[in-house]
């Protein structure tokens, strides 16, 4: 073979293999270098070694935990997980990994059948900084269910799951305590039937400093929460907001917020209840043959509904206290910031209900069969609705009690009270 030749043959393998190179390179870049894609879950339990792998490793750190266990997780564990000690006792799973890169944020991923996580009845179980996402029941509980004791705290992030019931958490049974601190966030859930983000079954909520219940939805009732015959406490900046209920047809249907049917609702501190939406009954908060709510220093403002924009009661104890204010609710029907059907309403200190509106009647408050009683400075001022700018009181009274320096309702569209035969009038 000629030089020439020779040289040709060079020069043109010599092209191949650079083409060859550069299809590799874009194809799998780090192949070349000997780098291995890291994998998707790190698991370390208390201080001994870090485990890579699949969320297989999760399930097994859980299933040999023992009282004390702090498991530490990163990047994305994906699968089912149970937390069920043998015996009382207390776990822990963080999301505190510095490096690798990939390992930190912490990811419990669901695969879309069944929940992403189950607490048993004897556990109290704290997760810190965790993302809980991707889990799909047809019945209770996308997320998570919980029957023990369970705090979400840091950052942790119940997001992007669905249910019948509970889409974001079930909280089932009497001993059931949830617990919600720091910036932890219920956001993005839906359930078909009821509790978009949480449904509380006969247990209890606490929902504390700046947590948010928000962007989620419930075919019928209870976008944010359904609070079914258990015990729910707002504190802090703690806000639900942005959350949707479409059901229809009945009093027991509504709560774009918040649902509590035979439960109990606290709200104190700066919590805030605004934003929701409800097609039926109660934008903010729908009271259905509850027992005793109280707000104090809170907020009800921005949200709508066809009765109640702010807030709808059939039967039970509402108590407006401190600087509570129920404001720029609206309602395509009655009850701009609040429905009083069958049910008692008191306003102390300087409660406000104002700036609300209803396209028929009762800007401000609709009573239907119930009562309303003021106290201190407390005051329904400034709403506007077709009928009864302040109050519409349909077969209902109203009255003031306690200190002289209650204004009632002045300075509303139009200045009407007792449009509707029946009751009396401040």
């Amino acid at each position: 073979m000629s030089a020439q030749r020779q040289h040709s043959r060079r020069v043109a393998v010599g092209a191949a293999a650079g083409v060859l190179l550069i299809l590799l390179t874009a194809a799998a870049p780090g192949v070349l270098a000997g780098k291995a894609k890291p994998p998707a879950c790190y698991v370390q339990v208390n201080a001994g070694r870090v485990k890579t792998g699949d969320g297989s490793l999760l399930q097994s750190a859980l299933a040999n935990a023992t009282t004390g266990t702090t498991i530490h997780l990163g990047g994305r564990c994906a699968g089912s997980f149970v937390a069920n000690l043998a015996s009382p006792g207390t776990l822990s799973l963080v999301a505190d990994f510095a490096k690798p890169t990939a390992a930190r944020t912490a990811t419990m991923a669901g695969s879309g059948s069944g929940a992403v996580l189950a607490v048993g009845d004897v556990t109290t179980l704290t997760v810190t900084s965790v993302q809980v996402t991707g889990g799909a029941s047809s019945g209770n509980g996308g997320g998570i269910v919980n029957a023990g004791t369970l705090t979400l705290a840091g950052s942790t992030a119940v997001t992007g799951n669905s249910a019948a019931n509970g889409g974001g958490i079930y909280n089932n049974g009497a001993g059931a305590r949830l617990s919600l601190v720091g910036t932890a966030s219920v956001t993005g859930n839906s359930a078909s039937i009821h509790g978009g983000g949480i449904y509380n079954a006969y247990g209890t909520v606490s929902v504390a400093d700046a947590v948010r219940i928000s962007s989620n939805s419930a075919g019928t009732s209870g976008g944010g929460l359904y609070n079914d015959h258990g015990a729910a406490s707002f504190s802090g900046t703690s806000e639900v907001s942005t959350n949707t209920a479409s059901g229809s047809g009945t009093a027991a249907v509504g709560g774009g917020g918040i649902f509590t049917y035979y439960g109990t609702l606290d709200f104190s501190g700066s919590t805030r209840i605004h934003h929701n939406t409800a097609t039926n009954n109660g934008g903010g908060i729908h009271i259905y043959e509850g027992q005793s709510v109280t707000l104090r220093d809170a907020t009800v403002s921005d949200n709508s509904a066809a009765f109640g924009g702010g807030i709808y009661t059939y039967t039970g104890f509402v108590y407006l206290y401190g600087t509570t204010l129920i404001t720029h609710n609206h309602a395509s029907n009655r009850g701009g910031g609040y429905y009083n059907n069958i049910a008692l309403l008191d306003l102390h200190d300087s409660a406000l209900i104002s700036a609300n509106t209803a396209d028929d009647s009762g800007g401000g408050v609709h009573m239907y069969n119930g009562g309303l009683t003021f106290y201190g400075a407390s005051s329904i001022t400034g709403n506007s609705a077709t009928y009864g700018g302040g109050i519409r009181n349909e077969l209902g009274w109203t009255k003031v009690d306690g200190w002289s320096g209650s204004t009632c309702y002045p300075a509303n569209t139009p200045n009407d009270y007792n449009v509707a035969a029946g009751g009396g009038a401040c």
